[in-house]
């Protein structure tokens, strides 16, 4: 079973003859009854390697269908790990390197997912679904960095637009006394920054393959930029090119990664939703927040998976 996090909304089915097709993901007590029932078998037989990744499934479904919890993140990477420990029929195989690369990208931990999905494609050469989508998360992260390197590839008059500082009023409700800290990005440290807001000016947007992260290349009033990636946006909402865009609390991270010969190496801020911005002095309506889907899919030739059922000891 291959697992890929979706943008919300209506999305392709699972490509290719074999496909078992793509939709949301159970309710969230099937999902807690399905981890129940995947804690209770590694703990009938914790050397089997399958129900460690079994488990490992569960709690990555869980993590998005239950707000994006960090312990089920954390939990769902430690049954994974476990499975290769006890089993090396599990650390051979292609599904559970695609699928914790699909919560690395997630996580923005982008050295693990490229290196995953690189694994997965090796294990299983004739699965065209990681080789993609390795291809595709190469592809994000160059033109990245080259739209960041670039200012967006603006010139001339569009260039000079967004330079120099953005008045404080465009800040709108995050503004004035009470409200956070207006800190440059270089003021900012590496994690969250509680109390603090960037405020600067879109330099492009950019939505990759599956629309998460929708991302914004951000430049502030000294020129420094950064690509602002959110999370849970509805697919017909973004920005434009100009637009003053305020980022409270900002989670910032430092990427250096180095894969196949290619080093990106940008600064990203995390923001868990649209609304967490403002955008011209406003608030993003209601409508601008929409949860992704986890999409389940069957493309490579092995059976699917058949549910838990109940360990008897």
């Amino acid at each position: 079973m291959a697992l890929r996090a979706q943008g919300a909304g209506p999305g392709p089915r699972g490509e290719g003859p074999a496909s078992g097709g793509a939709g949301p993901a159970p309710g969230g007590g099937a999902l807690r009854e399905s981890l129940a029932q995947a804690e209770a078998a590694v703990r009938c037989d914790p050397r089997d390697g399958q129900s460690w990744y079994v488990l490992g499934n569960a709690h990555v479904s869980l993590f998005f269908a239950g707000g994006q919890s960090p312990g089920s993140a954390r939990r769902a990477l430690a049954a994974y790990a476990q499975a290769e420990r006890v089993d090396p029929a599990a650390a051979a195989n292609p599904d559970l390197h695609l699928n914790r690369a699909t919560l690395l990208q997630y996580l923005e931990r982008f050295q693990g997912a490229l290196e995953g999905l690189s694994r997965a494609s090796d294990l299983a050469p004739q699965w065209e679904e990681p080789r993609r989508r390795h291809q595709q998360l190469i592809g994000y992260l160059g033109d990245l960095c080259r739209l960041l390197e670039t200012r967006g590839k603006l010139r001339g008059k569009r260039r000079r637009g967004v330079a120099g500082p953005v008045p404080l009023p465009l800040l709108g409700p995050l503004g004035g006394a009470g409200g956070p800290r207006p800190s440059p990005i270089a003021g900012l440290r590496p994690g969250p920054n509680p109390h603090r807001v960037v405020l600067g000016r879109a330099l492009f947007s950019l939505t990759p393959p599956g629309g998460v992260p929708y991302t914004i290349g951000l430049q502030d009033g000294g020129g420094a930029v950064a690509a602002v990636t959110v999370y849970n946006s509805a697919p017909n909402w973004g920005v434009a090119v100009g637009d003053a865009v305020g980022v409270a609390e900002p989670v910032l991270s430092q990427h250096l990664h180095q894969h196949q010969g290619q080093t990106f190496s940008f600064v990203s801020l995390r923001v868990p939703s649209p609304l967490s911005l403002v955008v011209n002095g406003k608030r993003p309506p209601g409508h601008a927040l929409a949860p992704p889907r986890l999409a389940l899919t069957n493309p490579s030739a092995m059976p699917e998976e058949p549910a838990t059922p109940p360990a008897r000891c």
